[in-house]
């Protein structure tokens, strides 16, 4: 299930998750803890302004609280 399989590599990686391939693995997993973490490779400043539509359209494809928890977190940027 993909909330195990997420929980299990954040707890492998750590903080080292912001890498090119820890936000792809962020941007394609259905976990529901990942509109937090698509939020926070949204709002950090290193996150090139070009990839941030693939990132909000990873969105679209989680629902419930957790992303809707996220989308607010998005309206200070």
């Amino acid at each position: 299930n993909a909330d195990a399989c997420f929980s299990a590599w954040l707890a492998k990686v750590g903080d080292k998750w912001n890498t090119s391939a820890g936000r792809d693995i962020i941007w394609r997993v259905r976990s529901k803890a990942a509109p937090s973490y698509l939020a926070k490779i949204l709002k950090d400043k290193k996150t090139p302004a070009e990839s941030h539509p693939r990132y909000v359209r990873a969105l679209d494809f989680h629902s419930g609280p957790e992303k809707d928890k996220a989308l607010e977190a998005l309206l200070d940027i």
